[in-house]
């Protein structure tokens, strides 16, 4: 005696509910993706009371995965409006420079420029106008070119260097020095300009390490 199965076509079989663990394992998602859809209202009508008398609700797998799907799109174009807004928010720049193609980025809207090149734009504009700013600043005699305050700096330390070793001469010349005290200036003399160009070393390692 064969069984009749010619009924069971009037009486299609639905999937079983699932929690939102299962449910993550269904689609092949984090179970706390799932957690997020079902707090942001993504996935609602799918949600079903526990039959078993749980606390937590069920998902319809079969009303979830077409919640999925119709809801994910449109937090998606949610997402790229309002990407687009904030890039153009007073200047309103709606279009692609140079012909960039709009479908390189599906997550970007339509008529939207990337954000990479905004930046880009406005480090440039902000690098000219610093320039602009210098070459002002220098043609009203404000800002003196580097190489032009070393080489009077040098210029006048030399100067100074050739005064300093003079005086143990000159006073020689002026008093009725010993060989003794002679000998004694002059090696002050020289220890002071020693110290004087050490202090000026470190000093500058001092600044050079500031601008690292």
């Amino acid at each position: 005696m064969g069984v009749d199965f010619s009924g069971l076509g009037d009486h299609p079989v639905r999937m079983p509910l699932l929690s939102a663990k299962d449910y993550a394992a269904h689609r092949g998602v984090t179970a706390q993706a799932v957690s997020k859809a079902i707090k942001s209202g993504r996935l609602k009508d799918s949600l079903k009371p526990d039959p078993n008398g749980g606390k937590k609700p069920k998902l319809d797998v079969e009303l979830a995965d077409l919640e999925w799907h119709k809801n994910s799109d449109q937090s998606k174009a949610r997402g790229a409006a309002a990407d687009a807004a904030q890039i153009s928010p007073e200047k309103k720049i709606g279009t692609w420079a140079s012909g960039l193609p709009t479908g390189e980025n599906p997550n970007l809207a339509e008529g939207a420029v990337p954000l990479d090149y905004q930046g880009a734009r406005a480090r440039r504009e902000r690098a000219q106008a610093q320039l602009a700013e210098l070459e002002l600043a220098q043609k009203e005699g404000l800002l003196v070119p580097a190489e032009q305050v070393q080489k009077q700096w040098v210029d006048a330390a030399t100067i100074a260097r050739t005064k300093v070793l003079g005086i143990p001469s000159k006073l020689r010349q002026l008093m009725e020095l010993t060989p003794e005290q002679y000998a004694l200036l002059e090696r002050v003399t020289y220890q002071a300009l020693e110290d004087i160009s050490i202090a000026g070393v470190e000093k500058e390692k001092e600044l050079e390490a500031a601008n690292a």
